[in-house]
């Protein structure tokens, strides 16, 4: 039976997960694997326009698949997880994954420059390297292989975790990238440094949005970004914003403090559902709702 043909009561979304960390200070070995494990080109055109369906992503450390099937699809895909890659099937993808390498936006670059900084100077995130079959064939065996998959729906855990109000970042760098400055604020991941940077840029970005438009007229192309990594979760903030994000009114933080946790308790926002994954990847837990709440609670201006 091949994935997404079978339509029946029980089909369901899945979220599946595994831990892909850089290897040799790279994601090119994780995001080729992304590419390639699922792939069955021995069924013509089929597969391709079935395995469309599918949303894969491969992030910091983790990787993950987006699925509706239902339960006897979901073993035949995580088999496919597991079997070991053709060689052809990894030498006729490689052309494509650098083609999309070639293509750097500024937020790789920076999340790049920024990590050259804080890990090693040989950190080259998506750059292109030859192909080593032994590496790529130790790495598939080692994350996919030894270490257990993540199905949101069948392993999801929230624990409370205590919220310390004294949330501070431990380093500040700066960067300059094209015409702009950026400073980078830095702190050791953890559950709690996690989510309270992540609700930060989101605070910052939802106020950018509503200055731009509401008070300045003008259409927002300014944002923070967060980034992280395995030991490390970093926002940058273009140094020319760092004046109007200390301007920001109590009412504005009162009305979306309101929101967000209004957001937050129905539960529909990807983007913040697949940090929650992101999380459970590396801890095997993420934070409750009523932690997440503390959190927010946190927030203010810069």
């Amino acid at each position: 039976m091949n994935l997404l043909t079978h339509k029946n009561s029980h089909m369901k979304k899945y979220h599946i997960y595994l831990y892909t960390p850089f290897h040799k200070n790279s994601k090119f070995i994780p995001h080729l694997l992304e590419h390639v494990l699922l792939q069955r080109p021995e069924e013509g055109i089929s597969w391709f326009l079935e395995d469309n369906e599918i949303i894969w992503k491969s992030r910091a450390f983790f990787t993950e698949y987006i699925v509706t099937c239902d339960e006897s699809e979901l073993s035949s895909l995580i088999a496919r997880l597991r079997t070991k890659p053709k060689r052809e099937c990894i030498s006729s993808e490689y052309p494509v994954i650098r083609d999309e390498l070639n293509r750097k936006t500024y937020h790789a670059i920076l999340y790049e420059k920024i990590w050259k900084k804080l890990i090693s100077e040989k950190f080259n995130n998506n750059n292109i390297v030859k192909l080593n079959f032994k590496d790529i064939y130790w790495y598939h065996e080692e994350y996919y292989i030894n270490w257990d998959i993540i199905v949101l729906e069948r392993d999801m855990k929230a624990m409370d975790s205590k919220v310390d109000s004294e949330l501070n970042y431990k380093d500040v760098i700066k960067i300059s990238l094209q015409w702009i400055k950026e400073r980078v604020y830095i702190w050791d991941i953890s559950l709690l440094q996690f989510f309270h940077s992540l609700y930060l840029s989101e605070f910052y970005n939802s106020y950018l949005y509503y200055h731009y438009r509401v008070n300045l007229k003008k259409y927002s192309w300014d944002t923070t970004t967060f980034y992280f990594y395995d030991s490390f979760v970093c926002l940058s903030v273009p140094s020319e914003l760092e004046s109007i994000l200390k301007d920001i009114s109590p009412d504005f933080t009162l009305k979306w403090k309101a929101y967000m946790k209004k957001k937050l308790k129905k539960n529909v926002n990807d983007f913040f559902n697949s940090m929650n994954w992101a999380m459970m990847a590396k801890y095997w837990y993420t934070l409750s709702i009523k932690s997440k709440m503390e959190l927010i609670d946190l927030v203010s201006g810069h």
